[in-house]
């Protein structure tokens, strides 16, 4: 299985070249200050794509995935055969992936989580 991972484009995905694989993975921050709008067109961007399965993990700077217009977002990319993981796993031909968007605070970022045992135990 080939894996092909990205992150951070930070709303600059259509200046990457992507190479071919099985599994295509993004890691987070495909917005810039987190605007639904900016991460809709990402996930039409990335759904394009030719890889048989696609997964995507929301990062600290895409705050619509943190906010009310999460679910909105979701369905989105469901819709479009696109897994999202929220601190939770899938199965890809018997390999397990879990992604989870949390960090420890830092700044006003997305999914923020205080130190200690609460983060520990997500």
């Amino acid at each position: 299985m080939k894996l092909v991972c990205l992150a951070d484009t930070h709303k600059s995905h259509g200046n990457v070249l992507v190479p071919s694989g099985d599994v295509l993975i993004f890691a987070g921050d495909m917005c810039g200050k987190g605007g639904g709008k900016s991460a809709r067109k990402f996930i039409t961007w990335f759904a394009d794509k030719p890889h048989k399965h696609k997964v995507i993990v929301a990062g600290n700077h895409d705050r619509c995935f943190d906010s009310q217009e999460k679910s909105l977002l979701k369905l989105f990319a469901i819709e479009r055969n696109i897994t999202y993981l929220e601190h939770e796993a899938t199965s890809i031909n018997g390999v397990i992936f879990f992604g989870s968007p949390y960090q420890p605070e830092f700044c006003d970022w997305a999914f923020n989580m205080p130190r200690g045992p609460k983060l520990a135990k997500l």
